[in-house]
C-alpha cells in the first residue's frame, strides 16, 4: 500500500518539490484508516487513506468544508492540501478516499499529564470549534446521537449477542475484559435504553455541526495548550452535548469536580442552553454502555482485527471499569473520582 500512497502524494501540490514518506499504520487508532507522515519542502503533512467502504468523495466534501471554515480562525484545525488542480482536497485511488492535512504538533497525553489548565484548554478549543461552525446551526430538532444510541442499545438487547466462545480466539487481557464487559452490559443496557427512549427520543434541542467522535486520543497538547484536534471523519449535525459527553468522559471519567470544572470552562467561551447542560451527562454514561457493546460486536460478531491488542484492552477496560464502579441501575451513575489537580 506504500507504493499507492506514494502515487497519491504526487497528486497534491505541496509535494511538487519532492517528499519523504513514513508509514504509520493506523497510528494506534481503531477506525481502519491508514496514515503516513509526509515531509515536504513546505513542512510535514499527514496522509490519510480512509477505509474501503467508509467515506466517499460525496460524504467527505462537507467534512472538508467544515474543516476549512474552522481553520480560517483556529490554528489547531489541520489545513487541507489541495491537489495539483488547486481545488480538490480529495483523491480517489485503490477504492479509497485520500486526504493530505497539515501535521499538527504535540501529543495526545492528557492522561499522562492531567491538569486543570489542560482540561480547560481542551473544552475551550471545542467551544471555539462549535462557535466557528455556528453559521451552519439549524432550528431545534431531535438529537441524532440520542436516536443512534437507542438503535444500538435496542439491537444489542434484542440479540443475538456473542457468547464466550466468540471471544475464545482473542489474547488476554482482551478476552478477560470481554467477559467482564458482557456482565456489565447485561446490567446496564436496559436502564440506558430506558433513559434515552423514555425521556429523550423526541425532545428537541439546538443542532450545529459537531465532531461526534472527539475523545482523548484526538486532542493534541503542546505544554498546556491544544495544538491539534484531529480526525473529523464523523463530523455532522448534532447537539454540542454529544461532543461534551465524548470529550469530558474520555478525559476525566466520572470525577465530579473535574466534570463541573470542564463545563464551567466551556461556558466561558460558549454558554450552554439548559437542555444541553441536562443532556450531556446522559449521553456520557449511555455512550459508555454503547461503546462497550460496540466493542463486543466488533470483536465477537464481526471478528474485526485490530493491530494493537494492548490498546484494545485498554479501551474496553476503561469502558468496563466505569460501568463496574457505578451504583445500582436506576441510580445516577457514580464512578471513580479521577480528580485533576491544578
Amino acid at each position: 500500500m506504500d507504493q499507492l500512497a506514494r502515487e497519491v502524494c504526487q497528486a497534491f501540490s505541496v509535494t511538487a518539490d519532492g517528499f519523504a514518506l513514513e508509514p504509520l499504520g493506523n497510528a494506534g487508532g481503531f477506525s481502519g484508516a491508514r496514515l503516513w507522515r509526509v515531509d515536504t519542502a513546505v513542512g510535514p503533512w499527514c496522509l490519510r487513506a480512509w477505509p474501503i467502504g467508509g467515506h466517499s468523495s460525496e460524504s467527505l466534501r462537507p467534512v472538508h468544508r467544515l474543516m476549512q471554515q474552522a481553520g480560517r480562525t483556529l490554528r489547531f484545525v489541520p489545513r487541507l492540501a489541495a491537489g495539483r488542480d488547486g481545488q480538490t482536497t480529495i483523491i480517489e485511488a485503490g477504492g479509497r478516499c485520500w486526504e493530505l492535512a497539515s501535521w499538527q504538533p504535540g501529543q495526545a497525553d492528557f492522561h499522562a499529564q492531567p491538569s486543570q489548565a489542560r482540561l480547560a484548554a481542551a473544552v475551550q478549543a471545542l467551544a471555539n470549534l462549535h462557535l466557528a461552525w455556528s453559521p451552519y446551526a439549524v432550528p431545534w430538532e431531535a438529537c441524532p446521537a440520542v436516536r443512534k444510541r437507542i438503535a444500538k442499545l435496542a439491537a444489542w438487547q434484542a440479540g443475538p449477542r456473542p457468547g464466550p466462545e466468540a471471544f475464545a480466539h482473542l489474547p488476554d487481557p482482551v478476552k478477560t475484559w470481554t467477559a467482564r464487559a458482557a456482565e456489565q452490559l447485561h446490567r446496564w443496557t436496559p436502564p440506558a435504553l430506558h433513559a434515552l427512549a423514555e425521556h429523550w427520543a423526541d425532545r428537541k434541542l439546538p443542532l450545529t455541526p459537531c465532531l461526534c467522535d472527539i475523545w482523548h486520543d484526538h486532542v493534541l497538547f503542546s505544554g498546556a495548550s491544544v495544538s491539534g484536534i484531529v480526525d473529523y471523519g464523523a463530523a455532522g449535525l448534532d447537539s454540542v452535548a454529544t461532543d461534551l459527553a465524548r470529550l469530558i468522559g474520555s478525559l476525566v471519567g466520572d470525577a465530579a469536580a473535574a466534570r463541573a470544572f470542564a463545563i464551567e470552562a466551556y461556558e466561558q467561551v460558549r454558554p450552554l442552553q439548559p437542555i444541553e447542560r441536562e443532556l450531556w451527562p446522559v449521553l456520557d454514561w449511555t455512550g459508555v454502555v454503547v461503546g462497550a457493546a460496540n466493542w463486543l460486536r466488533w470483536l465477537g460478531t464481526e471478528r474485526r482485527h485490530f493491530e494493537d491488542s494492548i490498546r484494545v484492552a485498554g479501551r474496553l477496560g476503561e469502558l468496563t471499569s466505569r460501568m463496574e464502579s457505578w451504583g445500582k441501575p436506576g441510580e445516577t451513575p457514580a464512578a471513580p473520582r479521577r480528580l485533576v489537580e491544578p
